[in-house]
């Protein structure tokens, strides 16, 4: 069982929300997906979905720094909850929803503008952490990016445009995958981290 203790975190524009200390950990990667998304786009009026919103952070500070109606699809229950709190705290107007994204049907089928994800990409082979939340949020045994571009097929609007951060080394599998469910890559944005990330912008062909 998760350890219901969390720590605070201060968001760019002076809120704090919280992470769960035995939980997946708020990275550099978030800032860096939405400082992207936010220089790419400035029309008003989006509808926005981040897709595995973990802590909401994502999805928090898109809806801070532009009026967009932001969603926010979460696996794991206890996430959801703590991504509500957050949205609270930071005075945003997210909608969170618990939501498997790999069951795309009418439990909930809208189509939105803009999707976002900083999902799980680790591989499942290796040493797997006891703790399940960590587990599902770090590893791919619930979002293989064969998942992820599914989804996204299902709820991307025909004009619509989608962003998702993969680490560098795994650029030709993540491209493989984006074409294999009917999109292209439009740029590739790269990120200088510890460990070199990219973030695929794409659309459908």
């Amino acid at each position: 069982m998760l350890s219901a203790k969390k720590q605070p975190v201060l968001l760019p524009f002076g809120k704090t929300i919280y992470q769960h200390v035995k939980g997946q950990k708020i990275t550099e990667d978030s800032a860096s997906l939405v400082n992207i998304v936010l220089n790419n786009f400035e029309s008003e009026g989006l509808k926005v979905l981040d897709i595995g919103s973990g802590t909401g952070v994502i999805a928090i500070m898109l809806s801070h720094y532009r009026n967009w109606q932001v969603y926010g699809f979460e696996l794991q229950k206890q996430l959801v909850q703590l991504a509500e709190e957050n949205n609270k705290l930071s005075s945003t107007s997210v909608k969170i929803i618990e939501q498997d994204i790999r069951v795309c049907n009418e439990s909930y089928r809208e189509f939105f503008d803009l999707i976002v994800s900083n999902p799980p990409y680790y591989k499942t082979d290796g040493r797997i952490s006891p703790n399940v939340e960590r587990r599902i949020s770090r590893l791919e045994e619930t979002c293989t990016p064969d998942d992820l571009f599914s989804a996204y097929s299902c709820y991307l609007t025909k004009k619509g445009c989608a962003y998702a951060i993969y680490p560098q080394a795994r650029e030709k599998e993540i491209t493989s995958s984006v074409s294999k469910h009917g999109f292209q890559i439009v740029r590739i944005h790269n990120i200088v981290a510890k460990a070199p990330k990219i973030v695929f912008e794409i659309n459908r062909i």
